[in-house]
């Protein structure tokens, strides 16, 4: 996901800086992390290791370096782990989920939103589009599903687990389903953002 990372950030027109790979250790993170740190970043982001398992180190590392948590998991599919802090006096620090789809999400509906804020743009509009058929989901989650428009109406493509990269070869768009209920009716309207 990282080329994918980097080409999204230019195209929205950041500069993202030179990325590192870390291992999954807390110490060469937080070193790293400082090093990052050093070039004052508006928006520092990682993805991998900050779900709830115990190689998922982030959160507690961050806690230690100082940065208070705004946030750690949200009601979405994919993407729930997603995790915010705020360094004192500092910048955002964004953790996107490691599944690549979760991933893509992630950067799509929270960091390109904070890049359109920091260069003093408005927030995205989505567009109302029927569903072109019945969708199910999982109820009290807000999900993002690879999608296609097909004539007059939104298609949500098969495919949609956070690891199923090759949907978004077909999608050419995002198809938002509310939070509340296990089923979308067809022809329901439904936000649609551009891919």
């Amino acid at each position: 996901t990282g080329p994918y990372i980097l080409a999204a950030l230019a195209a929205a027109g950041a500069d993202p800086g030179q990325p590192v790979t870390v291992k999954d250790e807390p110490e060469t993170f937080l070193r790293e992390l400082g090093r990052a740190l050093e070039e004052k970043p508006d928006v520092v982001v990682a993805t991998g290791a900050v779900s709830m398992g115990r190689h998922d180190f982030i959160p507690a590392a961050l806690g230690k370096a100082g940065a208070k948590t705004l946030f750690h998991q949200v009601a979405m599919r994919p993407g729930k782990p997603l995790f915010a802090a705020q360094f004192p006096g500092g910048p955002l620090f964004l953790g996107l989920p490691g599944n690549p789809v979760s991933t893509v999400v992630g950067l799509r509906f929270f960091l390109l939103p904070v890049l359109r804020a920091l260069q003093g743009r408005p927030p995205e509009e989505p567009q109302a589009w029927p569903l072109a058929q019945a969708v199910t989901k999982p109820e009290g989650m807000r999900c993002f599903y690879k999608a296609r428009r097909d004539g007059p109406s939104v298609r949500v493509l098969s495919g949609q687990a956070s690891f199923q990269v090759r949907p978004l070869l077909a999608a050419d768009c995002w198809a938002v389903l509310p939070e509340e209920g296990g089923m979308v009716g067809a022809q329901s309207p439904v936000d649609v953002f551009p891919l």
